[in-house]
């Protein structure tokens, strides 16, 4: 054809490298056909939401000759070999994990790790004292006092009487004046707490020791008892509340915002737990013993009549004995009446329908940090045009019945020079 032989070899060795490689290809094809990574753990939750430190078992369909590569997302090394895994988060937050098969075929499933909700007992109001002190102090001597809470920003201590504020989570305060003095204690500025310390005088002559100072018999001075923290801080009739304090032995009533509880039980000199009755009122827990009353600065419980629901539309919760599971519809329903700002419906009502209260973690859209359930109604409530797409309970392993955790997602319209054009996720 006139074609040169150089032309001809080099068109016969185009020819052979092409069908070499075309065979390769049909020899190593691996048939990439979709296949879904399930999840399970002891403890499952919804949509692909688990706890910290949770066995979770990741598994995809695929046989015994298939070659399969794990990664978690988390930093951790990658597992190979089995179509069955287990792996635990050891933090918050979303995780991307994804298989390879044959070193081909990758697939995907996004996951949120949250954190354990903690036992009603193990919250710091319930489980002790929130200021750790003495009781009782010679007057001139000097006492140290402490808490086991952790603050966010900041604690602030004061002493009745003195202007001195001290910010450590430790301090000593002088007691000069005979008689009751109360220690106050604010923590991150929205937390307070109260101590009552007797103050007893000392013998001005006759000591046995020399410079040393001695206290009149305890007797002479009556002690009322003191109410430093209660457990939960609000509830309906028939809610058992839980009283920390001092001095309680001999105690003749307990009251909450002036009205006499159903029935209570001394469990020690530091802790009394008594029912609210029907028809209380929300102020000061008052405990009364034979020495007197309990200062009227205790801390308040916040009373919720048996048919005072939210919105109007749902039953109590606050009552332990009657108590039922909120659902997710009715969730988002108040949520999207605090974005609106209906007045009837505040983050204190929301809050009543959870074990956590205002403290109940939220992870709101796709934030890794968890926020209270109170910073999130000051979310909603401070932004425009907000629209709540969407909100879900996760319920405590231990306790099906008591609400801890929620899952929230809410959107604002984007604005362009003014006009709406979508919507924006914060």
């Amino acid at each position: 054809m006139g074609l040169d032989d150089s032309v001809w070899l080099t068109m016969l060795i185009v020819l052979v490298c092409a069908a070499s490689f075309l065979s390769f290809k049909l020899v190593t094809h691996v048939d990439c056909s979709a296949f879904e990574i399930a999840t399970s753990g002891l403890r499952q939750q919804t949509n692909n939401v688990f706890y910290v430190g949770e066995s979770i078992t990741f598994s995809v369909p695929a046989t015994s000759k298939d070659k399969l590569s794990w990664n978690f997302g988390d930093g951790t090394r990658e597992q190979a070999g089995k179509p069955v895994v287990q792996h635990s988060f050891l933090k918050e937050g979303d995780f991307t994990v994804s298989c390879t098969q044959n070193d081909k075929c990758l697939q995907a499933v996004a996951i949120s790790i949250i954190s354990r909700p903690a036992r009603q007992k193990d919250t710091a109001q319930f489980a002790a004292i929130p200021i750790i002190g003495a009781d009782t102090v010679v007057a001139g001597a000097a006492a140290h006092f402490s808490t086991l809470i952790k603050a966010s920003y900041n604690y602030q201590w004061n002493l009745s009487g003195s202007p001195d504020v001290k910010t450590a989570s430790g301090v000593d305060f002088n007691f000069y004046k005979e008689g009751l003095q109360m220690i106050t204690l604010t923590i991150d500025g929205n937390k307070r707490y109260t101590k009552t310390v007797v103050v007893l005088p000392k013998k001005s002559a006759g000591s046995n020791t020399p410079g040393e100072a001695e206290a009149l018999p305890a007797r002479s001075i009556k002690i009322p008892p003191a109410v430093n923290s209660v457990y939960p801080t609000s509830g309906g009739p028939g809610t058992s509340v839980t009283i920390m304090g001092s001095f309680f032995n001999g105690t003749k009533s307990v009251s909450f915002g002036g009205i006499e509880a159903k029935s209570f039980q001394i469990v020690s000199p530091t802790e009394i737990t008594a029912i609210v009755s029907e028809g209380s009122q929300t102020g000061p827990v008052m405990v009364t013993t034979e020495n007197g009353p309990s200062p009227a600065s205790s801390p308040q419980f916040t009373y919720i009549a048996s048919n005072a629901a939210a919105g109007g539309s749902m039953p109590n919760q606050a009552d332990n004995a009657a108590r039922k599971s909120l659902t997710d519809a009715n969730l988002k329903t108040l949520l999207t009446k605090v974005a609106n700002g209906d007045p009837n419906v505040t983050a204190q009502k929301v809050a009543q329908f959870f074990c956590g209260g205002e403290g109940t973690l939220v992870k709101a859209n796709s934030e890794k940090k968890a926020i209270s359930l109170s910073e999130l109604c000051k979310r909603l409530q401070s932004a425009k045009d907000v629209t709540v797409e969407s909100a879900k309970i996760i319920h405590d392993p231990n306790n099906p019945n008591c609400e801890t955790n929620i899952l929230v997602t809410y959107s604002q319209p984007r604005k362009i020079l003014g006009i709406k054009v979508g919507k924006k996720r914060n």
